[in-house]
């Protein structure tokens, strides 16, 4: 138990956890993101293309003469490397944190 209450924090992404109704929530201010942590590394996020993608979108699947709809929330961005752009999408559980970017010490 946090001594300064029952709700503890986890301050980079925004995690809670309400230790009374034992649930937890994200928070990720998506407008702010610059850099996503995946388990591969770091991923830079052009300009602001970061979205969360809500469950209606999810992931679709055929299977035999149907198709299979699973929700589920989706990380989107856009990257850039020297020379070429691509939009990146995950699952929203892989990701391991996001960073809002660095800010410069006076």
């Amino acid at each position: 138990m946090n001594p300064r209450g029952r709700v503890t924090a986890c301050l980079i992404m925004g995690i809670y956890v309400n230790e009374e109704t034992n649930t937890m929530s994200l928070v990720i201010d998506a407008n702010r993101v610059k850099q996503v942590l995946l388990a591969d590394d770091w991923h830079e996020v052009m300009d602001d293309s970061f979205e969360i993608v809500g469950d209606q979108e999810g992931m679709s699947f055929r299977e035999g003469d149907g198709m299979l709809h699973i929700p589920a929330a989706w990380a989107k961005w856009t990257e850039r490397d020297s020379y070429n752009t691509r939009q990146m999408f995950s699952p929203l559980t892989a990701l391991q944190a996001v960073s809002y970017g660095w800010t410069k010490i006076k």
